[in-house]
């Protein structure tokens, strides 16, 4: 039995299953495997299954920068 199920691996729910996991360390998540060989994979292709991540940094908008600024520095967490 676990405190909180989550449907789909995505990024909404891989996000959902990470902050559940501080609060009760009995979760789990239902969705697909990533694929086993990306060369030879048939099927659907979720945009999460890279390793990579795009940002920007640079912007005229202040706010923008601030965000971007945020988010570069939880990388290391992903």
């Amino acid at each position: 039995m676990f405190d909180y199920l989550v449907v789909g691996l995505g990024l909404i729910g891989s996000a959902s299953l990470r902050y559940l996991s501080e609060l009760s360390g009995n979760v789990a998540g239902i969705g697909p495997a990533e694929p086993a060989d990306e060369a030879t994979h048939e099927g659907i292709y979720g945009a999460w299954f890279d390793n990579g991540r795009l940002a920007r940094q640079l912007t005229t908008d202040p706010v923008w920068a601030e965000l971007a600024q945020r988010a570069l520095t939880e990388f290391p967490h992903l």
